[in-house]
């Protein structure tokens, strides 16, 4: 069994216990280099990763006495991880923990071929296995159950607060009708800004002149805006823009800064108390004939995506920005046309399409 050991300092020199140099190398290595690559997302999962770690070491049989020395273990980050399965959380959110508190302690340890950049102020590092992740099965959602949660959620609910003039309910609406339209990542829709919605039909492309009455949104996901800083160009459905429009206020944040910081915990809440989305879907299950199951907000991105393949075979990846970039791609292709098609003929549930035509208006299971 492999240990995080801590190397012994002379007798006149202070003994930092172990959970304190975790969170030192953290702050003193890790992060300052994170944020200066511009990643303060990236720097907050390492915060909270590392705080969770530290936190459930303290509240178990580490403690401030001579045992806070000791060495990390394979036992305590095992029990660590099965501490985390009985939290419900999914094996993939548990090894990306993982992966984050991982390189932390990797920086910790000794200098060598296998970890170039050890500060060797560790003797070793533990050793955790990975959980195995089942396959991915996507949600897709029943556009009528969107329609409930438009109609019926959207009401009752007290968060967000009201800002810059714009309604609870309004908020959400317009919120809701833009997650399944532009197939955002939850982080990205949330965070959107002002100077990603394009007015204009003109597409703002310098590589195009395509034209689209309802306008554009211009964005780079944050999730890969270091590897792949690809901005993706999304035409506006009708629906999307006049739910804009009503929103529309001077701040910075389209769905105002409350939505833009919200975190994980604020959104699904914990086993005791559901947060704010699973609330919104409880009060739209009250008026649904035997309700409706639970799903997390990605599923809405999946729904999107089905219902532009279906348009369009291989559409949906450039809507999520899932496309390879090949040499066609970049060079040769251009979809703007193909995208204001299926814009156009996606279908919608019929509360985000008020006085559309009944044709357009399908709200068929997916």
């Amino acid at each position: 069994m492999t240990a995080l050991r801590v190397f012994r300092p002379a007798e006149s020199e202070c003994i930092h216990d172990t959970l304190t140099l975790i969170r030192d190398v953290l702050e003193s290595h890790v992060l300052p280099e994170i944020e200066a690559r511009g990643a303060a997302a990236t720097a907050r999962k390492y915060e909270n990763a590392i705080a969770g770690f530290t936190a459930f070491l303290a509240n178990g049989t580490r403690t401030t006495s001579s045992r806070a020395t000791d060495p990390i273990s394979d036992l305590e980050c095992l029990k660590w991880q099965q501490d985390m399965i009985s939290a419900g959380l999914a094996p993939s959110t548990i090894n990306g923990k993982w992966r984050l508190i991982s390189a932390v302690l990797r920086r910790m340890g000794p200098r060598g071929a296998g970890n170039p950049r050890g500060l060797g102020l560790v003797e070793s590092v533990p050793y955790l296995q990975p959980l195995v992740a089942g396959m991915p099965h996507p949600a897709a959602v029943d556009l009528r159950i969107l329609d409930a949660i438009y109609r019926y959620g959207t009401p009752d609910m007290s968060w967000p607060r009201p800002h810059a003039g714009v309604p609870t309910s309004a908020n959400l609406r317009a919120w809701l009708c833009c997650a399944y339209n532009l197939a955002m990542r939850t982080r990205d829709l949330l965070s959107l800004k002002w100077d990603a919605v394009h007015w204009d039909p003109i597409s703002p492309s310098p590589h195009s002149d395509s034209e689209h009455p309802h306008g554009w949104i211009l964005f780079v996901p944050a999730k890969t805006s270091r590897r792949k800083p690809h901005p993706i160009l999304l035409p506006m459905a009708e629906c999307v823009r006049r739910h804009l429009e009503s929103i529309r206020h001077d701040g910075r944040f389209v769905f105002g800064a409350e939505m833009s910081r919200c975190s994980n915990r604020k959104l699904y809440g914990c086993r005791k108390r559901p947060g704010e989305w699973y609330r919104l879907l409880d009060y739209a299950a009250t008026h649904v004939e035997g309700g409706f199951r639970r799903f997390p907000i990605k599923a809405m991105r999946s729904t999107s995506n089905t219902q532009y393949n279906r348009i369009s075979r291989g559409l949906g990846a450039h809507v999520l920005g899932h496309a390879k970039r090949g040499v066609n791609d970049l060079f040769y292709q251009q979809w703007e046309a193909e995208l204001i098609d299926a814009v156009n003929r996606l279908p919608q549930p019929e509360s985000f399409t008020a006085g559309r035509a009944a044709a357009n208006r399908q709200t068929m299971f997916i």
